[in-house]
């Protein structure tokens, strides 16, 4: 109901102007009016791809929540059926009748079954099969930290947990749960880098799906609490000044003050901080002025117009790398801002159009005097 949308959009409106919300729901409010603004494109009401029944063949059910009704809790009780396959295909032929299935579609969704059961028998003979279950998100996360904290070194622990994603289908999953473990920690722990630093000498591949988790963690850094966020950028700024992961990861972040967020802020003021403690300020200088890492390092020395290149310069020079903006620097002296144009309030403007009439009143009573 858009009445409805319009008056839960104008409470949250009023919790934006208060003092009492963080920063953190600040930003997830903004990100909500900013859906609105785009008409909810990206959370479409129904997925494409579905097959539904049509409109005229629906049959609704309208419950009222004063009305009394039966709650069917039998239904979520499991029962033999011994007449399986007899009911199986009434089904079929009821759901064939609804979603008006052809036949060859019909005919290959009854067969899978069959397929399927042969197909199982085949695998059986040949070689052990792969179950689901033992390679979902959850045992991988349990099986992570129970290597994790098995006090072996931190090159074992890279080995046994790349030994454990053998058929390499979780290679994003693995990196995701590193990291995430990580985060999850009161402090930094250095073990965690050196086991990231490890698996990407060992396997090459997880380089891509750790830059990734970290442009990922940059764009979604309004939902990270500030230990979790302090622990992931230490995590980072490791693996960059190892050379575990590319300098190109910069390339995701623009320093505009209208398009980026306080946590975007937060999150590369404790990214640089790191890199200091690792590097140094003059080594980290270098890497950032260097002309082969140009390219990477756009996006934070915007040289587009006066207004981001000062934007930049506060930025660095607020988390003590000012020296390093000497380009910037140069930029807004050879390119100044314009000055914006006077404008005159009204008062003064009617004093002006007062004494330039009297000046002419002046000027043509001398001109009749000397007539």
């Amino acid at each position: 109901n858009p009445h409805e949308l319009d008056c839960q959009f104008s409470k949250l409106n009023d919790l934006l102007d208060g003092l009492l919300i963080t920063e953190r729901t600040k930003n997830m409010i903004e990100n909500l009016f900013a859906e609105r603004r785009d008409q909810f494109k990206s959370l479409p009401i129904i997925q494409s791809g579905l097959k539904l029944v049509d409109e005229n063949d629906q049959y609704k059910h309208m419950l009222q929540l004063d009305d009394s009704f039966e709650s069917e809790a039998w239904i979520d009780l499991f029962k033999f059926d011994e007449q399986y396959e007899v009911n199986e295909k009434k089904y079929h032929e009821i759901r064939k009748t609804i979603f008006k299935y052809t036949d060859d579609e019909f005919g290959s969704s009854s067969n899978s079954s069959d397929s399927d059961e042969e197909a199982d028998d085949n695998e059986e003979k040949q070689q052990r099969t792969i179950d689901p279950s033992d390679t979902n998100l959850v045992t991988l996360r349990h099986k992570t930290c129970l290597t994790i904290q098995s006090n072996i070194s931190a090159k074992e622990c890279a080995k046994k947990l790349l030994k454990m994603n053998l058929y390499r289908r979780q290679n994003r999953d693995v990196c995701e749960v590193i990291v995430d473990i990580c985060g999850q920690q009161p402090t930094y722990e250095r073990f965690f880098g050196l086991v990231g630093e490890n698996i990407c000498l060992l396997d090459k591949d997880y380089i891509y799906w750790f830059e990734k988790s970290f442009r990922d963690r940059y764009m979604d850094a309004d939902r990270l609490e500030n230990v979790k966020l302090r622990n992931v950028t230490k995590f980072f700024a490791y693996l960059l000044a190892t050379n575990s992961i590319h300098w190109s990861v910069f390339k995701c972040i623009h320093l505009i003050e209208k398009n980026i967020r306080s946590s975007s802020c937060d999150y590369l003021k404790n990214l640089f901080m790191e890199l200091i403690k690792c590097f140094g300020f003059n080594k980290l200088k270098d890497h950032l002025t260097d002309p082969t890492l140009r390219n990477c390092f756009q996006g934070l020395f915007l040289l587009d117009n006066s207004e981001n290149a000062q934007f930049c310069i506060k930025f660095f020079t607020s988390i003590g790398l000012g020296r390093i903006t000497d380009e910037l620097h140069e930029f807004i002296i050879s390119n100044p801002t314009p000055s914006p144009p006077s404008f005159m309030s009204i008062s003064d403007n009617i004093m002006k159009d007062f004494y330039d009439r009297h000046l002419r009143y002046e000027e043509d009573k001398r001109k009749k005097e000397k007539i």
